[in-house]
């Protein structure tokens, strides 16, 4: 065969495949939007975010164990800063007041009290 006389192959077979691949078989995607959980935020950040939190929300008023717990991942937080800055463990929640990285004592729920442990680390206690 002469290459002078080579016809243009023909174009259907891959508009074909194009529009086939575009329209992905006539599949939709659900329109509702999925939640993209957030990495949980360091210790630097948490501690850089505020170093005195407003706890005055929760003055005067009991508050129930599971908020009681997200607060004592707070304080930890801002009890691992204390120690950090004075280069060494608070000996009571005063003591971090009495510094400016709080601006209360915290109030936990009735019947507990918030502790710190030798490893810095702020949890719920029985009185």
């Amino acid at each position: 065969m002469n290459p002078a006389h080579r016809s243009n192959p023909n174009p259907f077979p891959l508009s074909l495949a194009v529009i086939t691949f575009l329209t992905a078989c006539g599949k939709t995607t659900d329109p509702t939007p999925t939640e993209t959980p957030q990495p949980a935020p360091s210790v630097a950040d948490a501690a850089a975010a505020t170093a005195a939190p407003d706890l005055s929300a929760t003055a005067g008023a009991a508050i129930d164990a599971a908020t009681a717990e997200a607060k004592a991942a707070e304080l930890t937080q801002i009890v691992r800063k204390y120690a950090a800055e004075k280069q060494r463990a608070p000996k009571s929640f005063d003591e971090i007041v009495a510094a400016g990285y709080l601006p209360s004592v915290p109030e936990a729920p009735a019947g507990k009290t918030f502790a710190i442990d030798k490893n810095l680390q702020v949890y719920l206690a029985n009185k």
